[in-house]
């Protein structure tokens, strides 16, 4: 009787096991989500400053520095466009 009940009761576990095995629910699953992006963003070229020498004058300097400003001033209006064109 000891050995029926046994034989069962191995038999009952090793079915179990089998079965969890080809669970199709426990087989890991990949879910993909579409990335929405809203657009590219346009690529805006950095301003090419002209350097400023120590051996440069006054003039010289003060020149460069408005034409460093004004090419600044250009790249930064295009950066903004560029913002609020993906916004």
């Amino acid at each position: 009787m000891k050995w029926l009940v046994a034989s069962i009761f191995m038999a009952f576990i090793a079915s179990c096991g089998q079965a969890v095995r080809e669970c199709p629910a426990c087989k890991p699953q990949v879910i993909e989500k579409p990335i929405v992006t809203k657009c590219e963003v346009p690529e805006v070229p950095p301003a090419e400053l002209e350097k400023i020498q120590e051996k440069d004058t006054y003039e010289e300097r003060l020149r460069k520095l408005i034409k460093n400003y004004g090419l600044l001033k250009e790249e930064n209006t295009l950066l903004r466009r560029a913002i609020e064109i993906c916004k």
